[in-house]
C-alpha cells in the first residue's frame, strides 16, 4: 500500500461514501445483520427517551429561563449522540465509518 491509499478498515470492508470514499461506512440499506440493526434501533430509542425524560427532569419555564438553558444545553448534547450510531451526509444514513471509530474520533 502506497501512502496515498486509504487503509481497509477492520474486517476488510470498504466504507462507502462520497468523494474519497472514506467519509462515511456501510450505507445503512447495505445493512444485513438484524443484530447491529437492533442494537442502532435500541440506542437511538434510548436517546429520544432521555431527551423526553429531561423535559420532566428540567421543568423548562418561563418562570426559570435558566431551565430553558440547562434544557437546551442537554438536548444538545444527546442529539449530538446520534452520530455513535448512525450518520448521513444529508440524503442517506450510514453506519459509523470504521476508521473514524478506530481513531475514537466522531464528526
Amino acid at each position: 500500500m502506497n501512502h496515498n491509499q486509504t487503509p481497509k478498515p477492520l474486517g476488510g470492508v470498504e466504507p462507502k461514501g462520497i468523494g474519497s470514499g472514506d467519509l462515511f461506512g456501510t450505507p445503512l440499506m447495505e445493512v444485513t445483520d438484524i443484530e447491529k440493526l437492533r442494537k442502532i434501533a435500541e440506542d437511538l430509542w434510548q436517546l429520544l427517551d432521555d431527551i423526553d425524560t429531561a423535559s420532566d427532569a428540567f421543568k423548562p419555564c418561563e418562570i426559570n429561563p435558566e431551565s430553558y438553558r440547562a434544557y437546551y444545553k442537554y438536548v444538545e448534547r444527546k442529539q449530538a449522540q446520534r452520530g455513535d450510531s448512525l450518520e448521513s451526509d444529508g440524503y442517506k444514513l450510514y453506519l459509523p465509518n470504521v476508521l473514524d471509530q478506530r481513531r475514537g474520533t466522531s464528526k
